[in-house]
């Protein structure tokens, strides 16, 4: 069976893929110039929503979700002005048939689903056409380098971070974190904001935790682990050395849990399997994770890793048949720490398993471009198994989808790069 590409059929390889090909300096056209502000209005426009709503007017929901439709959608012109990839095309027109198939079932119209899993699509494509002098490369380090740098000031001048953005007034604006917001009224950080149980990763550092310009912790995390990863793929220590360590830096910053667990597991992967292994560890890894899931079940929640995956696995074996295909009308829980259920329930096994094989036919062509897909797809199955909905936000899972576009290359276009034994991450 042969991979498939999202690329214009007569487009050039794309810059700032994690192998740099031998070419001449390419010359930005409109997507590509258009890529860069994608980019950073993704990963700051609710940053920007936040100042507006603490200085000048109160923002709701409905200026994100037009936001995010317009970004879109000069994205969704250039791909429909064609030449169209076929296989893209039909992964959208079955998200769209499935989404309003399924409401018929679930008597339930939520768009915020149809936007999950469009995104990916569009911003792969984005990614894919980027050729760009600056690349995809540098483009991740100014975005490290932001994240970094604001998660400081709000750790070390919390004062001056909370008078530029009252967070959690903002989350209760636009619908987050409403139902706690009475009990920490004498805080202006996210919900999540505070270890209330205390730091677990170096305790002397007090119980905050940063969110920096994704406004929460969970974002802030799982940009961390991307950063890893991004960096585990590099084919040289030295190249991976900064992102690896910003995106510990990051994972402290936010004393995220999953975060510093997940990097760790893929430096082991990375430094033990072959690019072959690791692949197929990845790809299997949902399952591996489910059956776990069911293993811990239990009904009673607790806020660690043994208590997310068994109330997951709780869920999954009290579902009726139809729940596991998106079929039901019965919403009794939202699933806010458990993805599998979410998907499952919400969108139905169908699609999942549609686009869980399409991801991994993507065309990579170059070795540290496969790592990154298998790192990337790590990622995605260890997120649902602990958090609901976080694998699609919108402000960190765009730079993603748009890295992993530019490790998409053409079939024809070879690996020029060399590497010496010794400077090899790769086993």
């Amino acid at each position: 069976m042969s991979h498939f590409s999202v690329y214009f059929p007569s487009a050039p390889p794309a810059s700032g893929s994690n192998v740099q090909v031998a070419q001449p300096t390419p010359k930005a056209d409109f997507y590509s110039r258009y890529a860069i502000v994608f980019l950073l209005a993704a990963v700051l426009y609710q940053t920007v929503f936040c100042f507006i709503n603490t200085h000048l007017l109160s923002i709701s929901a409905s200026y994100l979700i037009f936001s995010e439709a317009l970004l879109l959608l000069v994205i969704a012109l250039g791909f429909f002005r064609g030449p169209i990839s076929l296989p893209m095309a039909a992964l959208l027109f079955l998200v769209f048939a499935n989404s309003f198939g399924l409401v018929l079932f679930q008597q339930l119209f939520e768009p915020k689903i149809i936007r999950n899993f469009m995104t990916p699509i569009f911003v792969l494509w984005l990614g894919a056409q980027y050729r760009h002098p600056i690349s995809a490369d540098r483009l991740m380090r100014f975005l490290v380098w932001m994240v970094v740098l604001v998660g400081m000031v709000e750790f070390v001048l919390p004062e001056l971070y909370q008078h530029l953005f009252n967070v959690l007034q903002y989350q209760v604006g636009i619908g987050s974190w409403a139902e706690v917001a009475g009990k920490y009224t004498e805080l202006t950080f996210s919900g999540n904001g505070t270890r209330w149980s205390g730091r677990v990763l170096l305790s002397f550092l007090g119980d905050h935790r940063a969110s920096s310009i994704f406004l929460e912790t969970v974002s802030m995390g799982n940009f961390a682990v991307l950063t890893a990863a991004w960096g585990l793929s590099k084919p040289t220590v030295k190249q991976a050395r900064f992102f690896i360590c910003a995106a510990i830096v990051i994972a402290i910053l936010a004393d995220s849990r999953f975060a510093s667990m997940l990097i760790g597991v893929m430096v082991l992967l990375r430094l033990t399997l072959s690019r072959r292994w690791l692949q197929w560890s990845a790809t299997l890894m949902p399952l591996l994770i489910v059956l776990v899931c069911l293993y811990l079940a239990t009904p009673e929640f607790t806020d660690d890793f043994k208590g997310r995956l068994g109330s997951t696995g709780n869920f999954l074996l009290s579902f009726k048949a139809s729940e596991f295909f998106g079929l039901s009308a019965q919403h009794y829980s939202l699933f806010v720490d458990q993805g599998y259920a979410y998907v499952l329930h919400f969108c139905g096994l169908g699609i999942a398993l549609v686009l869980w094989l399409s991801f991994w036919r993507l065309n990579t062509q170059t070795p540290q471009a496969t790592i990154f897909k298998s790192l990337v797809g790590i990622l995605i199955a260890a997120n649902l198994a602990i958090s609901g909905d976080s694998i699609f936000a919108f402000k960190w899972v765009t730079v993603m989808w748009f890295l992993l576009g530019t490790c998409l290359r053409p079939t024809a276009e070879k690996d020029s790069t060399t590497v010496s034994h010794k400077e090899s991450l790769c086993v």
